[in-house]
């Protein structure tokens, strides 16, 4: 299955365009770009789609923090994108009294057999 998404830039969000054309991503990147845009939706916060998402609040942002729960709920979030077939590398730092969460060197596979760096 080939995976189609409009790029987005990395550093804004914002439609990524080129020569006044709108950049179309595929396959491997698309799927990157997805579980970039799935960490940093709330579960329920877009109607169209209320599974979408990561339910930060419920599990992730609670009191009494548990590590080993968000962690796995997290990962959960991305292996529920289509494409991903498995993580190989994950690392967070969380900072429960600021209820903050940072992802950072999370390198998925796809199924079109790459390995993808997700700069979230």
């Amino acid at each position: 299955m080939t995976y189609k998404a409009l790029s987005l830039d990395l550093t804004t969000h914002d439609l990524e365009i080129t020569n006044n054309s709108l950049v179309i991503v595929t396959d491997a990147r698309a799927v990157a770009q997805r579980v970039k845009q799935h960490l940093r939706l709330f579960a329920r916060e877009w109607f169209l789609n209320t599974e979408a998402g990561v339910p930060w609040i419920e599990f992730v942002f609670t009191k009494p923090f548990d590590q080993a729960t968000a962690e796995a709920v997290i990962k959960d979030a991305i292996m529920r994108v289509p494409g991903v077939v498995e993580i190989t590398s994950f690392a967070m730092d969380f900072r429960p009294e600021r209820r903050q969460a940072d992802v950072y060197d999370l390198r998925i596979r796809t199924e079109f057999d790459e390995e993808v760096l997700v700069n979230v």
